[in-house]
């Protein structure tokens, strides 16, 4: 279905994120933090380092560059085999597990679903995550931070020649929308600390195919199957079946449905601002061919580059 939400003359809205990154659909990266002792280590794709906001005994395992969802099995066994038999991990509070998924080769049509998708989700996913977690200051989710969606919306109605999510306040949410600018990517930080490589293996399993899944729909399709779904099968559909029976099985809910509902807001916002941006991007395309036809009969002879010169002026 063509997303009739917005302008294929929008040539914004349909450019790569990011034309030049070279990495793949949906790579993965990866920050794994820990408290404990005999934590560091170093392998040809890992890298092990202090992090100022954990305790003194605590690090971060960074992957050094992002890989392919295919190799996140080698990947994760790699990270165990390099962990000290000594290591020790504690339960602590302040300890989290950061996934970030690559987008940059996305068109910026393509992440607004994404987004989308990722918001009515959000309550879905916090569902496997610890209580204690839960209103953590480093990965607000989206009721503590409304404020920073309705800036996100704004910009899709008004930014009409590019996007820049890189504010510092979008940094800290449950969905930081600053690594879009910073990496190419969407970083989800609300996960506790997960040591068990098969958990590690499934929480991003269920994000890489919330992201790739989205983005083959438009903001219409998607409301559609929100919509004329049951939560389960929009579930199904959005995680596909082996990732949905362990949030089924693992998650702290009875029904999907509730879950979903209380997201009910996200899709009209989403839609309102592209409809709005579709009206600005038509009205702008109006008036510069009104000014183009304008300044072409008063000086026939006009080179183009001093019309487009003009229309920069009189609307950057």
């Amino acid at each position: 279905m063509q997303n009739t939400l917005i302008s294929e003359k929008d040539t914004a809205m349909n450019a790569l994120v990011n034309p030049e990154s070279r990495y793949g659909e949906a790579f993965f990266g990866l920050e794994l933090e820990h408290e404990g002792s005999h934590l560091f280590f170093e392998t040809d794709r890992w890298t092990t380092e202090g992090d100022g906001s954990l305790g003194s005994n605590g690090c971060e395992y960074i992957l050094k560059e992002p890989q392919p969802f295919e190799a996140l099995g080698s990947v994760l066994a790699e990270w165990e085999e390099g962990l000290s038999t000594k290591a020790v991990f504690d339960n602590s509070n302040n300890t989290s597990t950061h996934v970030h998924i690559n987008v940059s080769t996305y068109t910026w049509k393509q992440l607004f679903s994404i987004l989308a998708c990722c918001y009515l989700c959000e309550n879905l996913l916090a569902s496997l995550i610890r209580p204690n977690r839960k209103g953590n200051l480093f990965c607000l989710d989206t009721a503590a931070t409304r404020s920073n969606l309705f800036r996100v919306f704004d910009r899709i109605a008004n930014q009409l020649r590019s996007f820049r999510l890189s504010d510092d306040s979008l940094r800290y949410s449950a969905l930081n929308l600053a690594a879009i600018s910073k990496f190419g990517s969407l970083e989800f930080r609300q996960m506790h600390a997960l040591s068990d490589v098969d958990d590690i293996k499934v929480w991003v399993a269920l994000l890489h195919s919330l992201v790739v899944r989205s983005s083959k729909l438009s903001l219409e399709e998607l409301e559609t199957l929100y919509l004329d779904s049951t939560g389960e099968a929009f579930c199904l559909s959005i995680f596909g079946k082996e990732q949905y029976e362990y949030l089924k099985t693992h998650g702290e809910f009875d029904s999907p449905d509730e879950l979903l509902r209380e997201a009910d807001f996200v899709l009209p916002l989403f839609k309102e601002a592209c409809y709005r941006r579709k009206i600005a991007l038509e009205e702008e395309l109006k008036t510069q061919d009104e000014i183009t036809t304008l300044l072409e009969r008063t000086s026939p002879s006009a080179p183009p580059i001093l019309v487009d010169n003009f229309m920069e002026m009189h609307y950057d």
